[in-house]
C-alpha cells in the first residue's frame, strides 16, 4: 500500500511540475521581448518538461523494484544512484535500467546483487544489440544454473559474448539451450567454459538451441549413470566408467579419450 502510495505521489509532482512548467511559458510568452525570445524559452521550458516525466518514469520503476525485493528506503536510494550512474556510461536509459532491475528482483535478487550485477547485464546487451531483459533472463539462468553469484555476472557476460562474436552462437539459441543444460552442468562438474564450448561447436554443426542443449544433458547424464549396454561398449574400447565420468573429466576431454579409443581399433 505504501509502494502504490508513493507511486501516485510521484504521479501528482509530475503533474504538478508539468502544470507549473506551462504556466511559465504564458509568463513568457506576454513579457518577452520578440518572438525569437518566446521560442527560445519554449524550447527550453519543452526540455524541462521532458526531464520531469523521464524522471517520474524512473522513479516509479524504482519503486517498482523496491517492492519487489523489499529493500528499505536506504537502499532505495543506494541503487537509484546505481542506476543514474551506469546510465551516464550506456546506451540505455536509467528508467530502462530500472526496468530491468525490476526483472531481477522478480527472480529472487536482493538490491545488493542488483547494483553487483547490473553492469554485466548491460555491457551484455549493449555488445550484443538485446533488451535488457532478455539479456537479464539468460544471465539470471546461467548464474543459477552453475550455482553462481551475481557479482559473477561481469564475467558471465564476457564469456558469453566472447561465445556469441567467435561463434554461430546467438542470445535466443543461449537462452533456449540453458534451459536444459544449465543445472545439470553443474551437477555433472563441468565449468561454463566448457559447456560453452561445446555449444560452439554444437552450433557449428548446425545442432542449435534446446536441440544443443537437451544433447548435452542426456549425454552428461548418460556418461554419468551408462548403463550395462554403454559399459559394454566402454569395454570394448578399452575404456572404463571412470575414463568418462562427467563429474571427474573434462567433457572436452571425454570427447578426445572417446576419439582416441576409436581411432586405435579403427573405428
Amino acid at each position: 500500500i505504501r509502494i502504490n502510495a508513493d507511486a501516485s505521489q510521484v504521479q501528482r509532482e509530475m503533474k504538478k511540475a508539468e502544470g507549473a512548467a506551462r504556466r511559465f511559458w504564458d509568463v513568457v510568452k506576454k513579457i518577452g521581448v520578440g518572438m525569437g525570445i518566446y521560442f527560445g524559452w519554449r524550447i527550453l521550458g519543452q526540455g524541462v518538461i521532458t526531464a520531469i516525466q523521464d524522471f517520474a518514469k524512473f522513479e516509479y520503476a524504482m519503486k517498482s523494484v523496491q517492492a519487489v525485493t523489499g529493500g528499505t528506503n536506504e537502499d532505495f536510494t543506494k541503487l537509484s544512484g546505481v542506476m543514474t550512474r551506469l546510465a551516464t556510461q550506456s546506451v540505455f536509459t536509467a528508467t530502462e535500467l530500472a526496468k530491468a532491475a525490476y526483472y531481477l528482483g522478480s527472480a529472487g535478487w536482493s538490491i545488493k546483487e542488483i547494483e553487483e550485477g547490473m553492469s554485466g547485464v548491460q555491457n551484455l546487451a549493449a555488445a550484443t544489440q538485446t533488451g535488457l531483459e532478455e539479456t537479464a533472463s539468460l544471465i539470471v539462468s546461467v548464474l543459477s544454473g552453475f550455482q553462481m553469484e551475481a557479482r559473477e555476472s561481469g564475467r558471465v557476460a564476457d564469456m558469453l559474448t566472447s561465445t556469441i562474436t567467435k561463434s554461430r552462437a546467438e542470445m535466443g539459441s543461449l537462452a533456449s539451450s540453458f534451459k536444459y543444460v544449465g543445472a545439470v552442468s553443474k551437477i555433472a562438474n563441468q565449468d561454463l567454459s566448457t559447456v560453452l564450448a561445446t555449444l560452439a561447436a554444437l552450433y557449428e554443426a548446425g545442432i542449435d538451441g534446446s536441440i544443443a542443449g537437451t544433447s548435452i544433458r542426456n549425454s552428461f547424464e548418460q556418461l554419468a549413470q551408462p548403463t550395462f549396454r554403454a559399459e559394454r561398449m566402454l569395454s570394448a574400447l578399452g575404456l572404463t566408467v571412470e575414463d568418462v565420468n562427467p563429474g571427474m573429466h573434462d567433457f572436452i576431454d571425454i570427447i578426445d579419450t572417446l576419439k582416441t579409443a576409436m581411432e586405435k581399433i579403427n573405428i
